[in-house]
């Protein structure tokens, strides 16, 4: 009979020391504000450094285009309403 007992009660230590473990392992998965704040920092820097690098390495007439169009869709436009660029020279 004790033989029983002692078996089940090494089941359920063995179970509960399992729960433990797993609860402890959540808690350590679990995020800080702080955390995820800087998370986005990062990706937010790196998405800014690979884009200026890319603008950078582009044709300068590409570039003009890519700025004409961010500033149309962004409401600019010319005098009399349409997104050009004058040629100066």
């Amino acid at each position: 009979m004790q033989l029983i007992f002692s078996s089940l009660y090494q089941k359920q230590r063995k179970q509960n020391s399992s729960d433990e473990k797993a609860d402890n392992d959540i808690q350590s998965l679990e995020l800080t504000e702080g955390q995820i704040h800087n998370w986005f920092d990062k990706q937010k820097e790196n998405l800014s450094d690979e884009l200026l690098t890319k603008l950078r390495k582009t044709d300068p007439y590409v570039f003009e285009h890519i700025m004409i169009e961010l500033m149309t869709r962004m409401g600019y436009k010319g005098a009399d309403g349409e997104a050009l660029t004058k040629l100066m020279i």
